[in-house]
């Protein structure tokens, strides 16, 4: 068995939660099919970078799987048939990756970071002077 790296697109029809439920029934159709999710990612709520389906903002999500190539077809299939996914991509990953966060979200936590820092730095130099 090989691993991927599925990334996919909701509908920005659905709220966050309906986003999240949507993407866990698929994770339980995938799994059902014989599919093994090693790690996830939701990324939230973007925008697009072009107009996909009429839509400009959809909520992204990133899966390591691992799957043998008969069941990499069926994946395919069902990823096709979903009605809500806008645009997806299945792509063959890294083995010694699985399980790491993507350097997407490794820059956004940083960027977390560097915000929660900011104002406490500011209100230490307001408290000295």
């Amino acid at each position: 068995m090989r691993t991927y790296e599925v990334i996919f697109i909701l509908s920005p029809g659905l709220d966050p939660d309906a986003a999240e439920n949507r993407a866990g029934e698929i994770r339980q159709t995938m799994t059902n099919a014989g599919v093994n999710v090693l790690y996830t990612e939701s990324w939230g709520k973007r925008k697009l970078a072009y107009y996909v389906k009429k839509q400009n903002f959809g909520y992204y999500f990133f899966w390591q799987v691992e799957v043998n190539n008969e069941t990499l077809r069926e994946l395919d299939r069902m990823m096709k048939l979903q009605d809500n996914i806008l645009k997806f991509i299945i792509v063959k990953g890294e083995t010694d990756a699985v399980g790491q966060a993507t350097p997407f979200m490794a820059s956004e936590r940083v960027k977390e970071v560097k915000e929660i820092k900011e104002p406490k730095e500011e209100e230490d130099e307001e408290e000295e002077g």
